[in-house]
């Protein structure tokens, strides 16, 4: 089977976690819940992976792409902006070991009302800033953009080394 290597980026004081998984060993992959305010999401022990990018740049293709199963987990829409809670997966390998993949909104869509799109972005960072079992962020970019265009990306891959 194919490999991939999978890296978890640990915070400060932690202990760095490597291990390789066939692609083809995903078991399972069920949706927890969707969220709009990071303190009830779930408080477990589960290590999180987050997925964030641009409205419509295929997080959720992704995820799918990912767990490989047959019928979509995570919804993919043709419209942009319609990811605007976090989404959470639960994925188990054959071993019974899980992870949680997580479907952040996307950012850059301007049909959404500007205090919606400050309302999201405020509780995405939340999330970024305080989930103690967020392990890595997987920022995904679209290739086709400009590089004028591309400066909001480039803003947010800032704000993540930042942190």
């Amino acid at each position: 089977p194919k490999e991939r290597e999978v890296v978890a980026s640990p915070r400060e004081g932690s202990v760095r976690a490597k291990r390789r998984v066939a692609a083809d060993q995903l078991e399972s992959a069920s949706m927890i819940g969707s969220y709009d305010d990071v303190s009830s999401m779930p408080d477990w022990a589960v290590p999180e992976v987050a997925f964030l990018g641009r409205s419509n740049v295929g997080k959720s293709s992704m995820l799918n792409a990912l767990v490989g199963s047959r019928k979509a987990v995570a919804i993919a829409s043709k419209r942009p902006g319609r990811t605007r809670r976090i989404n959470v997966f639960r994925v188990a390998d054959r071993r019974g070991t899980t992870c949680a993949f997580i479907d952040l909104p996307g950012y850059g869509y301007a049909a959404l009302a500007k205090s919606e799109q400050t309302a999201i972005g405020t509780f995405v960072e939340g999330y970024l800033d305080q989930r103690r079992q967020l392990k890595l962020v997987v920022l995904i970019l679209d290739a086709r953009r400009r590089a004028d265009e591309a400066a909001v990306d480039l803003e947010v891959l800032d704000a993540l080394r930042a942190r």
